[in-house]
């Protein structure tokens, strides 16, 4: 009796199916787990606690705009009714946080001058570094 000829798929064929498999598996799951997972408590309706910022344990520098938390080290060397300026402990560098309304009002360029000047007259050397394009 004549023997029915046997058909084997290529090693190469089976590989790349299984390969291709997993890549898809691994998609599909990714997708999910960033699409809307379950949560930790199992539920599809609950929401996770909102994070809280952690509180800060330490001296801060008060104006009638704004509250600043000083790091140890740093130093308030400079307040006024509208911004609060620290400086490092090495004196390499400094904080300025303001707040409150410009009178007169003024435009980015404007605004960039005088912190240009403010820089120039504590650091008479500084030069302004130009982004490379």
């Amino acid at each position: 009796m004549p023997q029915a000829s046997v058909h084997r798929t290529p090693w190469a064929i089976i590989i790349a199916a299984v390969v291709i498999l997993i890549v898809l598996m691994a998609g599909c799951g990714t997708a999910l787990a960033l699409l809307g997972g379950k949560t930790s408590s199992g539920t599809p309706d609950a929401t996770p606690a909102a994070a809280s910022p952690a509180a800060f344990q330490g001296p801060t520098a008060s104006n009638p705009v704004v509250t600043v938390p000083v790091p140890a080290g740093w130093t308030v060397t400079a307040k006024d009714n509208e911004s609060i300026t620290l400086t490092d402990p090495n004196a390499w560098g400094y904080v300025t946080v303001a707040s409150g309304v410009q009178n007169p009002k003024q435009n980015v360029q404007q605004q960039k001058a005088i912190i240009d000047a403010s820089i120039k007259s504590k650091s008479p050397d500084a030069v302004e570094c130009r982004a490379v394009r």
